[in-house]
Formats: structure tokens, C-alpha cells, sequence
């Protein structure tokens, strides 16, 4: 259960706390409502909705933009506790079969339940106070506020899928992406070029480290700001570990077929599958851009990660990520891939994690006879969660060696009685599936 251990257990206790206080404000303010409305016997009058808004608005008191608070609030805690369910069912499915793991199992049910209730709560809360400040701005015209989820505003609709450009600033992002990162997007190859990284790491010599781990263990126990590493041109044979405590990091490199991290862990080595992966990433804020990560382990070798991914707010952008069975493994939190190369034979996008693909290629190989091609299979485990995977403006194609009489799927089984809702979107038009 190494998922409880450092920074992220401190960000779970702190969820919970909030959690707490933030049932307390809902319960408030519900009270509130129902005694107004029961003195009035109508509509809530402006007395009521001024003692309401009060209530709502304490926890958020401290803050300069209120409704930013609130909103930033509700959803940073759904994520945190999405993740905690998460890891409650990794924590089960580390301990073999036998009666100890049916008993870790009833006990992470009953911690389940009251995750998934919180979340609901949580939603339901950040709903109603959605609604007092409808009311609220009604009332008082100059209060009105405006919150943009996306920008969206020169999204060219009709933009090929092939068509990938590094500069393009067409498509919207995710609300979480933060400036820094959105000018990145925006102007790719320029931004990077523009970058000073703090260490450099070489293959051949020329650079401060020769590998990223020696360079990742030289890193500052503070810093101020991102911490920029670029990796040249190199074939580097190790396994990267962005553990908890290395958080706003930024690692780039000369492109993602000629900076690569090549691994070659499998389970069929007597490996767990969580640490088989080439390149793991726990710390927040993480970003990659033009990287090759690899798994070179063959599909006979069963579950092989490439990459591992529990970042919150983590992204990838013109990154190849390559292996067979099992090759990212988005765990959790919220993720944004942007104009990557993911390639494998069977759930090769896998997780728990709320995470957008936008204007990527999602590359089918050739799987051992007799079983299907299956691009992704989220594990959502409750209904509440709110994690998912969004697939937008991307491509599905099938490697050179693939067999036209082989079947294929773009979604596997989901363990939830509720999976996840997943989007396609081509040139205005798109379609919703649900995974079965």
C-alpha cells in the first residue's frame, strides 16, 4: 500500500478534512433554505438569499474570488477522492487470493461507500451553490460573473484529424491546464526552443548527467518555479521513477524518436505489473514533450507498462509512448495528452484517471492469435467518480503488421457497473459509446 506513503497521504488527509467541513457547509446551508422557505411559504426572498449566500461563501471567505473558490474547490476534492477509491481497489488487488484479501476487500467497501457518498455530496453542494449565485446575481445585477469552462471560441471544427500541428492553438484545453502550460501548447516547437533547462542530460557526455535517474537524484529538495531537464538525443536504457516529492517538473527532449527511454520489465518476469513500467510518474504537475518512452518486452510476456501515470494535472505533449499489452497505465488524477503516438495489441490505455487524448494516434498492433485488439479499458469502480477517458480529434490506426481478418475493439470490459462515457469527434460530428 505505498500509494498512502509521503506527500500524497498529506493531500488525502486534507481532502478528507475538507471534505468534512465542506458537508457542514452544505448541511448549513440546506437548513438555511428550508427555514426561509418555510417562513415565507413561497420563493426565497432577498432576506434569505443574503443569509444563504453567507453561509455558502464562509468557506471561501479567506479567498479574493469567491466563486472561483468555490468551484476550483468542489472539483479539486472529486478528483482526490475519485483517486482514493482508486487506490482502495489497488490496495485490494496487490494481496493474492485467500481469506486476508476478502477481508481487506469488505473492509475497502465500507471506506468506498463513504468516498463515493462524499462525492456525491460534494456534487450536489458545488450544484446548489451554482444556483445561489444564479439567484444571487439576479437579484444584484452588478454581482454577475462569468465562468468559462473551455476556450473555445476559434475551434476550427472542420480541421483534419492528420492535421497535427505543434503551433495550432485550435483546440480547447482542459480548465485545469495552467498558463504556463497553455502557452506551450499554443506555440509548441517556439516555446520549447525558448527553454532553459536547469541540468541537461546526454548520453554522450556532453550534458551534466548521462542518464535521467542520476539526474532526477541530483535534484533540489526546493525549488522555485518548474524545474526544467532536457534530454539530447539518446537511446536511455533505465527505468525513471518522478516519485511524489518531485513536483512541476518539465522534461523535454530532441523529439520522440530520437530522445527515448527504453525498458523491458513484463510480469512474466516475476514483476508486478505497477512496477514494470519504463517511465513512472507520482509527482504533480509533470510535463513531457518529445519523448519516446518504450517497452520492448513482447506481447507473449503479457502485461508490460511503458508508462505509469498518478500526476495530478499531468501532460504529454508529442510524445511517443510504445509497447503491446498494457502500455500506459493512466492510474489517476487528471491527465492531458495532446498529439502523442500510443501504440500496443490489447488495452493498451488503460487506468482509473480522468484523461483527455486530443489529436492523437492511437496505433493498433498485431495481438497473439485468437485474442481481439482493444484500445482502452478504463476501470472506473464507482458511479460517482468523476474519471473517464475523452477521446477527441484523434486517430485509430492499425500497425503495417496487422491482419485484416483480426478482430478489434475500441473498448474492453469496464469492472463498474457503470463505465465510463468516452467521445469521438470528427470534423464537427461526433458519438458517444459506452464500453460493455
Amino acid at each position: 500500500m505505498a500509494d498512502g506513503d509521503g506527500p500524497g497521504s498529506t493531500k488525502l488527509i486534507i481532502g478528507g478534512l475538507a471534505v468534512l467541513l465542506l458537508v457542514v457547509m452544505v448541511i448549513g446551508t440546506v437548513a438555511v433554505v428550508l427555514m426561509d422557505h418555510a417562513a415565507d411559504d413561497g420563493d426565497l426572498n432577498k432576506r434569505g438569499m443574503s443569509s444563504t449566500t453567507r453561509t455558502v461563501d464562509l468557506f471561501c471567505a479567506p479567498t479574493d474570488y469567491h466563486a472561483t473558490c468555490k468551484d476550483t474547490l468542489a472539483r479539486d476534492l472529486q478528483v482526490w477522492l475519485s483517486a482514493v477509491i482508486t487506490f482502495q481497489g489497488s490496495c485490494v488487488d496487490m494481496f493474492p487470493k485467500g481469506p486476508i484479501k476478502d477481508q481487506v476487500r469488505d473492509t475497502m467497501e465500507k471506506a468506498r461507500e463513504i468516498s463515493s457518498n462524499a462525492i456525491a455530496i460534494i456534487q450536489q453542494g458545488a450544484a446548489f451553490a451554482a444556483m445561489l449565485d444564479l439567484h444571487a446575481s439576479e437579484s444584484h445585477p452588478d454581482g454577475n460573473e462569468v465562468n468559462v469552462d473551455v476556450d473555445d471560441s476559434h475551434h476550427d471544427e472542420n480541421r483534419h484529424l492528420e492535421e497535427f500541428s505543434s503551433s495550432s492553438s485550435s483546440s480547447p484545453v482542459p480548465t485545469w491546464v495552467g498558463n504556463e502550460e497553455r502557452k506551450l501548447l499554443a506555440a509548441g516547437e517556439e516555446f520549447v526552443s525558448g527553454l532553459t533547462p536547469n541540468v541537461t542530460v546526454a548520453k554522450d557526455g556532453s550534458g551534466d548527467f548521462t542518464n535521467i535517474s542520476a539526474a532526477l537524484d541530483a535534484l533540489p529538495e526546493t525549488y522555485i518555479g518548474r524545474y526544467v531537464i532536457y534530454v539530447k538525443q539518446g537511446v536511455y536504457e533505465e527505468t525513471v521513477n518522478i516519485t511524489n516529492r518531485m513536483a512541476n517538473i518539465t522534461m523535454y527532449g530532441d523529439g520522440s524518436k530520437m530522445s527515448i527511454i527504453t525498458g523491458s520489465k513484463s510480469i512474466a518476469d516475476g514483476t508486478r505489473m505497477w512496477k514494470t513500467a519504463t517511465f513512472a510518474v507520482d509527482g504533480d504537475r509533470f510535463t513531457a514533450m518529445r519523448l519516446g518512452i518504450r517497452n520492448t518486452a513482447g506481447e507473449e510476456k503479457q502485461q508490460a507498462l511503458a508508462l505509469r501515470v498518478k500526476s495530478d494535472r499531468s501532460i504529454f505533449f508529442n510524445c511517443r509512448i510504445e509497447g503491446n499489452q498494457d502500455t500506459l497505465f493512466a492510474q489517476a488524477y487528471r491527465q492531458f495528452y495532446r498529439s502523442c503516438v500510443i501504440s500496443g495489441t490489447v488495452d493498451f490505455i488503460f487506468g482509473d484517471a480522468a484523461a483527455v487524448f486530443q489529436r492523437c494516434v492511437l496505433l493498433v498492433k498485431p495481438p497473439l492469435p485468437g485474442k481481439p485488439a482493444v484500445v482502452t479499458a478504463h476501470g472506473r469502480r464507482d458511479r460517482q467518480q468523476t474519471t473517464g477517458f475523452v477521446v477527441q480529434h484523434c486517430q485509430v490506426l492499425a500497425d503495417e503488421q496487422f491482419s485484416g481478418n483480426r478482430s478489434s475493439s475500441s473498448s474492453s470490459p469496464s469492472p463498474s457497473p457503470a463505465p465510463p462515457l468516452g467521445y469521438l469527434a470528427s470534423g464537427g460530428r461526433g458519438r458517444s459509446t459506452r464500453g460493455r
